[in-house]
């Protein structure tokens, strides 16, 4: 019996040892596995991440290309020399014009190294009571007439079907750097003005 006894204690023990080591070993791969996927999710993460990081370094190249475009613009520099009369309705002893006109002569130099784009001559005008009489923006161009409202656009076109004169430019346009470009041209307008400013200005599009 004691043989008997031994041989089941044994066994037993046997059995528990064996039970012990497959728990154990149940419990590992199960925290092995947890292990794995989370490391998955994270190698998961990481290639995300990396996407994330190339997309973005092509959105700086892409915005530092587009910089470099606009220095090339932003580097244009217009100066103007410029003679601004106010001449009287009654200036011309031949013909009374039924308009003051605003007569604007000189020349526009680009001494950036960029090309000015959409580049102009802003004019604003003052009644001597600090009414605006003019205020807009007319391209670099010669042999020109302007209109400030219905009244003074009808008389240009009129006045320019007469003699002969095509239709004056509205469309602003460019100038390339180190070039230069003459302007003369008159603004009718309704009232006297007695001071005014030009400015040469130009757009990035």
């Amino acid at each position: 019996m004691s043989s008997k006894r031994i041989a089941i204690t044994a066994l037993i023990i046997v059995v528990l040892l064996v039970s012990g080591f497959a728990g154990t070993i149940y419990y590992y791969n199960g925290l092995f596995a947890d292990k794995n996927s989370k490391i998955a999710s994270l190698n998961s993460q990481i290639a995300n991440q990396q996407t994330q990081i190339a997309n973005q370094q092509t959105q700086i190249a892409n915005l530092t290309s587009q910089e470099k475009q606009i220095s090339n613009y932003t580097d244009a520099h217009l100066e103007a020399t410029l003679g601004v009369t106010e001449v009287s309705k009654y200036a011309n002893r031949m013909y009374t014009y039924p308009f003051y006109r605003l007569y604007i002569s000189g020349t526009v130099n680009n001494t950036g190294q960029g090309e000015a784009l959409n580049a102009g001559l802003h004019v604003i005008a003052y009644a001597s009571d600090g009414i605006i009489e003019i205020n807009m923006t007319v391209p670099l161009v010669s042999g020109a007439d302007f209109g400030t409202d219905n009244s003074t656009n009808a008389f240009v076109q009129e006045w320019d079907a007469e003699n002969g004169i095509s239709a004056n430019p509205s469309q602003l346009g460019n100038l390339n750097s180190g070039k230069s470009v003459p302007v003369e041209f008159n603004i009718f307008h309704e009232g006297i003005v007695t001071n005014w400013t030009v400015t040469p200005v130009w757009w990035i599009p």
